[in-house]
């Protein structure tokens, strides 16, 4: 496989020009995550959210046939097609500690590698089986065939299909840094982002029944500030989010107005500089 023939490209989940690396609020995150489950029909339980990747990466995505729920007319994304490289996290040594990825961490490795590859581009995803069979879902006669494979037939085409002639060779204890890094650099970023976008839901909720409100917020900070350790002692928050429940909502206006101004200091502390 390669790309002399320039695949067809796909646009899903992001905007021209989006980067698949870049820091994203809450509110696009959870949005998003409920898109690309809508359009695929796998389980969000079954998908990554990287804080800093602007689309979800599905878990277990080695090939199309392991994706449980997955519609025959999302076999053409990449990210269902991941080489073995991809597809287990890395342990490494930094700091004189074995450090295993995190869902956040590994996510990104595979969205940079995605661009890397140029399976991802300004244009959008390239797809897959264009690439591999000349393919195409929109075809009534191209879906059956790609639904039979899935459903167990063989394809001459379909079963040999492998991305990993196509991942650049990098050192992977590298590339894992990289991305640790690359995450470190945005992370001030993304908590501002992430702050800001929170107190301006907190702001629109006025009409919206306050225990309602209140949980929406609450669920969203913790996609936002999920896997943020470096962050926990900083603020209230953490500890906002890990003893209030449903049953622990008697006043829920006042936990709004505590998230919000807890936020604001944040939002203000990693502010871009003017």
């Amino acid at each position: 496989m390669n790309l002399s023939h320039a695949p067809r490209r796909r646009r899903h989940l992001l905007d021209a020009d989006e980067p698949l690396i870049h820091p994203m609020d809450p509110v696009t995150l959870a949005t998003r995550l409920t898109a690309f489950c809508a359009d695929t029909g796998v389980d969000p339980a079954t998908v990554a959210l990287p804080h800093s990747g602007a689309t979800p990466v599905p878990l277990t995505a080695g090939s199309p046939r392991g994706v449980p729920g997955l519609r025959p007319s999302a076999a053409w994304h990449p990210l269902f097609w991941l080489p073995d490289s991809l597809t287990s996290r890395v342990a490494v040594v930094r700091d004189g500690q074995v450090h295993v990825e995190t869902d956040d961490e590994w996510g990104v490795r595979v969205l940079l590698v995605m661009a890397l590859a140029g399976l991802h581009d300004a244009d959008g995803w390239a797809d897959v089986l264009d690439l591999a069979a000349g393919l195409d879902v929109d075809a009534p006669d191209d879906l059956a065939r790609v639904t039979r494979w899935l459903d167990g037939d063989d394809d001459p085409d379909l079963d040999t299909v492998d991305l990993g002639s196509l991942i650049p060779t990098v050192d992977i204890d590298t590339l894992v840094g990289d991305v640790a890094d690359t995450l470190a650099a945005i992370r001030p970023a993304e908590r501002w982002i992430t702050a800001e976008s929170l107190v301006e839901l907190i702001d629109s909720a006025a009409g919206m029944d306050p225990h309602d409100a209140c949980r929406q917020v609450l669920a969203l900070a913790a996609v936002g500030f999920s896997g943020d350790e470096d962050h926990r002692g900083e603020a209230q928050v953490w500890t906002i989010l890990a003893t209030a429940t449903d049953d622990d909502l008697p006043d829920p206006d006042r936990l709004l107005r505590n998230l919000r101004s807890n936020l604001a200091d944040i939002g203000n502390r990693y502010a871009p500089a003017t």
